[in-house]
């Protein structure tokens, strides 16, 4: 699965792990609940990407928004989760 975590070019944006373009894992944990994170293991939380969505225009980018919002606990239908299809190498 794709996801992508992207941040409009910001000088005002102020985030401890993420730059413009992140691409982020989505890590099933047995016996856990599953998770999004960067390539350094920060997860990804619901309150931290509205907060980057509502201050500074952020937006997620996947080709399976449902897995997206389950995860982060999210509605299906929540603002700034779009689904990107890529083409099959």
């Amino acid at each position: 699965m794709k996801i992508t975590l992207c941040l409009p070019k910001n000088p005002l944006l102020k985030s401890k792990h993420f730059k413009r373009r992140n691409h982020l894992i989505y890590v099933q944990a047995e016996g856990q609940q599953d998770a999004i994170t960067d390539p350094h293991g920060n997860k990804l939380q619901a309150a931290e990407f509205r907060n980057l969505r509502d201050r500074a225009g952020a937006w997620i980018e996947t080709d399976n928004p449902a897995t997206v919002c389950r995860t982060l606990a999210l509605p299906y239908n929540e603002k700034g989760i779009t689904l990107t299809i890529t083409k099959a190498p």
